[in-house]
């Protein structure tokens, strides 16, 4: 019944039980939703969000959820990652005023990393956009390896390392599957 006109994108387990990030349905999908359960059965509404948030991640105290803004059904919105930060919601825009999305995300050393993908100034394909904040507050981006053509669609952590994988679009081939870290 908690679940009743919304749309489910992510899920992640915590010791308290289950976190699940979606939003209600409609056609922008512009209000976010969080979910938490301690059993899977019983469900409670925690959270409102102005965003589509398609991915979830919690480590320690700090619980991050990457999405979009309400541009979703154009394809033209800004990335937008809300977080807890141990305490109050807050939304921020890692990307600027740029097209982009944020579609994945793991806890990545004492805080948490999100991925996803970006259109720059004059470009002719999206590149991949990795961030990384301890905190939940400041994020910081993953410079060294910015690949054109790539849209994010997992991301997995081990120790330093950050694997992303997704798709390459690559105008006279097509989409093809990618991995890179």
């Amino acid at each position: 019944k908690s679940f009743k006109g919304s749309l489910m994108y992510d899920i992640t387990s915590t010791p308290d039980g289950v976190v699940v990030a979606g939003c209600r349905a409609d056609f922008h999908c512009r209000e976010g939703r969080i979910w938490t359960s301690k059993d899977g059965r019983s469900w409670k509404l925690s959270q409102k969000l102005p965003m589509a948030p398609f991915t979830i991640a919690i480590n320690g105290g700090t619980t991050a959820v990457g999405g979009i803004d309400d541009a979703v059904t154009l394809g033209a919105g800004r990335a937008v990652i809300a977080s807890d930060a141990g305490k109050e919601w807050g939304v921020t825009e890692p990307l600027g005023k740029r097209k982009s999305q944020m579609t994945a995300s793991a806890p990545y050393g004492e805080g948490v990393a999100m991925a996803g993908w970006q259109w720059r100034e004059n470009a002719d394909l999206p590149t991949s956009a990795v961030y990384v904040s301890a905190d939940g507050e400041a994020w910081e981006p993953i410079r060294h390896q910015q690949l054109k053509g790539i849209s994010a669609a997992g991301l997995d952590t081990s120790g330093e390392l950050v694997l992303v994988a997704g798709t390459h679009f690559d105008p006279e081939i097509g989409t093809l599957p990618r991995a890179y870290w």
